[in-house]
């Protein structure tokens, strides 16, 4: 060790004498002629170290790296952060950073250059929810001292095996909405984990790599924007598709997605196993990222939702007093055209902010790209991809993408994103009418107890990361898919004019997350509430949305597309849970000690809003002298006409064949089990496998016709037109004018009141051209013939239930397989 010592100072020595001009004193007049016109270029390299025992030792290393959100008390600081951070170089090289830095004059202003870039590394970290409390303030210290209570939320770890890089040019400063800037973004093949105890959740193979132009301004509500639009002029966005490569580094042949999430698990001896991946490729436009602090209701840009604030619209029901022509009193329900109502609730104390995250983009289509190229490469459409992962596995390719109404293009915004750090006892959420009935709540605010209570049943508060999204929406519908092989990213079957849409409307959800244990094992408690909304007038675009899951007929059809659906829609859906999640050696492990599930919607088959289509009239079709025209078969021709689908179709009843309700209310088990890559000795081993048991919860009132506790309907709900005057309810002897109205009568069947403890086990397999789905429901899930599983079938008639039969399976199990091929 002396020895190398010696010859590397010498070696300096020698390399000193020789270029000693080098280090001459520089006069103030010499640094005058340094221009820097050729910019800045700055490159550092680290090297990973090695102890005495020949261990790699980290290139880099943080101790703590805490992030602070504002909090309203003083003496108390609460963030996020990243402890005992390492970050080693990959395959035994320097870890290199280059950043490049140039101004140069343009048409519009003084330009800027910024090159940067970073080799493959992995960084490790151990994920923290800091809290100081007692805070001294101490002006001799950079260190905030207090006293620390930090929760443990497993470890964090980032890896590239690609250099990751950005490279972004301005025409006139950095930030200017007027004038275009342009990015090129690559992370490639990177690999997100997160980690309790010895087990991992994995982002393998993730991609986020775009490229194109738009605008970058600081905004005072808004904060810091980067948009593809600045409200005259829109740009587009290429997802550039990424080549997979081999152990050697070479390009196999098969592409991921440009935007690519590769689900895997990974046990404690390094083998991935897989669970779904989601892709995005193609170019997009209207695309907007945007940065602020910014949650409260003054805060907050017009278009943007405060954390504090739900979308609660809703068609309102109103029970009328009516007389009629033979003046008897008759008692009807009305319901209202949909009306937004965008309410606050007041106890969000997150103080002066956290962070709020804004990402929306809009899909495009063929036909708009026609002739357009960018980076001499012709754009492409969007295209979605969906389905399981691993070697050997498939996906679904979505095209051909549209909105509810074909009006304006499909996209996705993931709305208000909020993350901050909190104590918090109790948060206030707000559903709509139609889920408060589905609920049978009794006022449309649900609390959600996130801090739980104490032995004198005292609401206390408990210290959670809180993630919060307002006003999502994901508005698209695929009239084509394909199945396609993730080995080599091209199609396994021709789906012909099938396709699919899942547009969700209107998302709103709370995670509180914690650390914790369970079964003396590092853990994450989490408490959870969200909701959509069935349809709705969306406020950004200001077109009709759905959340919806639906199959698509798009085969053309006298020039236009058919557009025939079938399937559920118009989902008003919620969920709230409380439990803990664990990584298991199995799988994933959700213990939920308190679960409600519950979801309103319609089953309908009809054509999509918007959509064009010919259909024979009762006219006949006659020649110059008004004679008709006859076929070959000699029948008289009818005249054919187009008409369009209004846009609103999705608001009335016309498509509807029946509406499904339901509300599971108790606790369960959810195991998420992911697949493997299979061998020639087990072939059929990749498929993810979902198990679990569920337990009603107990009633304490089953004679009671009214409660129904967990249940599934069936139900018609008609417009029965009523002609007369309505009644003042104080003063029977003030009328109104005669007049129409539509009363809501609804009709339906039940099992309700479901008691008892189910079991099911379901396997998902996506194959080269179908989608096969199998299922087994246990009855009985402890096989204890004294708490069979339970439920009443009843009859319900304008709001009155009345009990048919009772129902018991002491024991049993329900299986079947369905299989989903297109055509």
């Amino acid at each position: 060790m002396n020895i190398n010592t010696k010859i590397k100072l010498l070696t300096a020595c020698i390399f000193l004498v020789q270029q000693s001009h080098a280090l001459e004193q520089i006069q103030d007049n010499d640094l005058g002629q340094v221009t820097g016109q050729d910019g800045i270029s700055i490159t550092h390299q680290v090297n990973n170290g090695l102890s005495t025992d020949n261990a790699i030792l980290p290139a880099i290393e943080i101790e703590k790296l805490n992030w602070y959100d504002p909090n309203q008390n003083k003496d108390i600081k609460m963030g996020l952060g990243l402890h005992n951070v390492k970050v080693y170089a990959e395959d035994q090289n320097a870890l290199e950073t280059k950043i490049s830095f140039d101004v140069g004059a343009t048409d519009a202003g003084a330009g800027i250059k910024l090159d940067a870039s970073v080799s493959p590394f992995t960084a490790k970290a151990d994920l923290k929810l800091v809290k100081i409390k007692d805070i001294e303030n101490d002006p001799t210290s950079i260190r905030t001292k207090g006293t620390e209570s930090n929760q443990s939320l497993g470890k964090f770890s980032l890896s590239t095996k690609s250099p990751f890089s950005v490279v972004l040019r301005t025409t006139a400063g950095l930030f200017n909405k007027n004038e275009l800037a342009s990015i090129d973004f690559n992370l490639q093949d990177a690999s997100l984990k997160h980690s309790l105890e010895n087990n991992s959740l994995v982002f393998s193979n993730f991609n986020f790599n775009f490229a194109g132009q738009g605008y970058i301004y600081i905004d005072p509500k808004e904060g810091i924007v980067l948009t593809s639009n600045n409200g005259t002029t829109d740009n587009f966005i290429v997802l550039e598709s990424v080549q997979i490569k081999d152990s050697g580094g070479d390009p196999t042949g098969a592409n991921t997605a440009g935007v690519n999430f590769d689900l895997r698990y990974q046990n404690d001896n390094g083998e991935l196993k897989n669970i779904m991946r989601y892709g995005i490729s193609g170019t997009v436009k209207n695309a907007r990222l945007a940065v602020s602090a910014n949650q409260n209701v003054s805060d907050v840009a017009p278009l943007q939702t405060p954390l504090s604030s739900f979308n609660v619209s809703n068609k309102e029901r109103t029970e009328r007093r009516i007389k009629m022509s033979d003046n008897q009193i008759k008692t009807i329900i009305t319901e209202s055209e949909i009306i937004r109502a965008d309410t606050a609730v007041t106890d969000y104390n997150v103080g002066s902010g956290g962070l709020h995250l804004n990402l929306s983009a809009d899909f495009t289509n063929k036909t708009e790209l026609e002739g357009k190229s960018f980076k001499d490469k012709s754009l492409k459409a969007t295209t979605l991809e969906i389905g399981h992962t691993g070697r050997g596995s498939y996906s679904v390719q979505f095209q051909n993408l549209r909105s509810l109404t074909g009006e304006n293009a499909a996209y996705i915004d993931f709305g208000d994103i909020y993350i901050n750090t909190l104590e918090a006892g109790s948060l206030s959420f707000l559903i709509n009418e139609k889920l408060k009935r589905t609920l049978d709540q009794s006022s449309n605010l649900i609390i959600q107890d996130v801090g739980g209570k104490n032995n004198q049943n005292q609401q206390i508060n408990k210290d959670v990361v809180l993630i919060a999204i307002r006003d999502m929406d994901f508005q698209s519908i695929a009239s084509k898919a394909n199945f396609i092989s993730n080995d080599t990213s091209l199609p396994t079957s021709n789906s012909g004019s099938w396709g699919i849409g899942i547009p969700i409307y209107n998302l709103n959800t709370n995670i509180a997350l914690s650390g914790t244990k369970y079964n003396n094992k590092e853990a994450i408690a989490y408490n959870l509430i969200a909701s959509t909304q069935g349809y709705g007038i969306d406020k950004v675009t200001g077109a009709p949305s759905t959340t919806s899951i639906i199959l698509i007929d798009g085969e053309v059809e006298n020039g236009h597309a058919r557009n025939y659906y079938a399937g559920l829609r118009n989902i008003d859906a919620f969920v709230q849970s409380d439990g803990v999640i664990a990584y298991e050696q199995e799988g994933i492990h959700i213990d939920a000690k308190n679960l409600v599930i519950a979801a309103n919607a319609e089953l309908a088959i009809g054509r999509l809003p918007g959509t064009t289509y010919s259909y024979e009239s009762n006219d006949i079709l006659v020649d110059n002298n008004n004679n008709p025209i006859l076929d070959n078969n000699g029948n008289q021709q009818k005249v054919i006409k187009q008409t369009t689908v209004p846009l609103d179709n999705f608001s009335n009843r016309n498509d509807v064949l029946t509406n499904i309700a339901f509300k599971l209310d108790g606790s369960g088990n959810l195991f998420i089990i992911p697949g493997v890559n299979p061998t020639t000795a087990n072939p059929d081993t990749n498929f993810l496998s979902l198990k679990g048991d569920f337990k009603f919860r107990p009633l304490a009132n089953t004679n009671d016709p009214n409660i129904l506790g967990s249940y599934f309907s069936l139900s018609n709900i008609d417009e029965v037109e009523v002609v007369g005057q309505e009644v003042n309810n104080s003063n029977a002897n003030v009328e109104s004018p005669t007049q129409n109205f539509k009363s809501i009568q609804t009709s339906a069947i039940s099992l309700n009141k479901m008691q008892g403890h189910i079991d099911f086990d379901a396997r998902i397999k996506v194959k080269e051209d179908k989608v096969v789905l199998d299922n087994q429901i246990g009855f009985n899930h402890n096989k204890d013939i004294a708490q069979p599983f339970r439920t009443n079938f009843a009859m319900q008639v304008n709001d009155k239930m009345q009990n048919m039969a009772s129902i018991a399976i002491t024991g049993g199990a329900m299986r079947s397989t369905m299989s989903i091929t297109p055509r």
